[in-house]
């Protein structure tokens, strides 16, 4: 089923629509286009988190809804000290459980090197997609983030 597109928020009834969101987003801001995605999956095998990040520090972590396992994503355990860390709620239903992942930016002619993590999610309860933070990133070599949603 294709993201529904037709209400204030965006909705799908399918996480791995994440991405495609991600894409369409980027396009439509006219920001940097996203080349690739990682879906966020605990080591328990469930694909439903609480987020906390911070978008002016560009920092994220997701807390399994079913084993309360944290986990930085990407480099954001570099910076969450720094940071001032706020709980994601829906702005649709007011949930606080979401599907996560990250679309990741890579710099053209440097190899798989990361320029930007943008990271989208997807209510579990409603199925509104977005996008709550995203940040610059400004060393090499980065591509080892890809593997850390």
């Amino acid at each position: 089923m294709p993201i529904d597109k037709s209400g204030d928020f965006w909705k799908s009834p399918d996480a791995a629509d994440i991405f495609p969101f991600l894409k369409d987003l980027a396009r439509e801001e006219g920001t940097i286009p996203i080349n690739q995605y990682r879906a966020a999956t605990c080591t328990c095998g469930s694909n439903r988190f609480r987020l906390t990040g911070d978008d002016e520090e560009g920092c994220a972590r997701r807390d399994c809804a079913q084993c309360k396992t944290s986990h930085f994503i990407c480099d954001s355990g570099d910076y969450w000290g720094e940071a001032e860390p706020a709980k994601l709620i829906c702005h649709g239903c007011a949930g606080d459980i979401f599907n996560a992942g990250a679309g990741f930016s890579l710099e053209k002619g440097k190899g798989p090197d990361v320029q930007w993590v943008t990271i989208g999610q997807r209510c579990v309860r409603c199925g509104i997609l977005g996008s709550f933070t995203d940040w610059k990133i400004s060393y090499s070599p980065s591509s080892h983030l890809i593997d850390q949603v």
